[in-house]
């Protein structure tokens, strides 16, 4: 989180050749640093330790006891780039939507997905802007990371975005989508109750 706002900073190493107060003090206004900061100091880098300790507004580490509290506190979290752990620095990997992945071809017909009119075969088509169905006969509600697919009955249908759309069940099932898990258990127990219903009447 401190990462993803810019407030996570990383020095090469602190360099000082003695333990000084206002070299530390020099060093975190040169880096922009305003408010509390938590510094992350190796224990045997004993002259940033001691130089950085007496700062009022600064609070010092070592990575062993580096922990969720102190960065929350902390408005600032500066690393030297020997004890950056990578989670500090590490981006979540941007996720490619199946229907935007331009290696993605899944009626395998030779045309990526993006620029496939029928990406998952005929019966099937891209929502149009704002995720609404390209015509009147395209009723059903497909999510292509999931897999699942949402008729107008489902209690899921409006607070869906389609991603794919088809124009019945049976063609969402035969591109490999299923109803979700909640539904399929009530298809199954409509089913019992159906040939229980008939088992009594005969």
């Amino acid at each position: 989180d401190r990462a993803s706002e810019g407030n996570v900073l990383v020095v090469d190493s602190w360099g000082f050749d003695a333990p000084k107060t206002s070299a530390a003090a020099g060093a975190l206004k040169a880096l922009g640093v305003e408010g509390k900061a938590l510094v992350v100091v190796d224990t045997t880098d004993t002259d940033a330790w001691k130089s950085f300790r007496n700062l009022t507004d600064v609070h010092v580490v070592s990575p062993a006891e580096l922990n969720t509290y102190d960065v929350l506190v902390a408005d600032v979290v500066v690393f030297t780039k020997d004890n950056l752990p990578e989670a500090a620095v590490a981006a979540p990997a941007e996720e490619l939507s199946v229907m935007e992945d331009p290696t993605a071809d899944s009626d395998a017909d030779g045309e990526s997905n993006p620029d496939d009119d029928t990406p998952f075969g005929p019966g099937s088509a891209h929502p149009l802007e704002g995720g609404d169905a390209p015509s009147g006969e395209f009723t059903i509600k497909g999510n292509a990371d999931s897999m699942l697919y949402h008729p107008p009955e489902s209690p899921f249908y409006g607070r869906t975005i389609a991603e794919v759309w088809f124009t019945d069940a049976a063609t969402a099932e035969a591109a490999g989508f299923s109803l979700p898990p909640s539904m399929q258990e009530d298809a199954g127990d409509a089913g019992e109750d159906t040939a229980d219903s008939e088992g009594d009447a005969s």
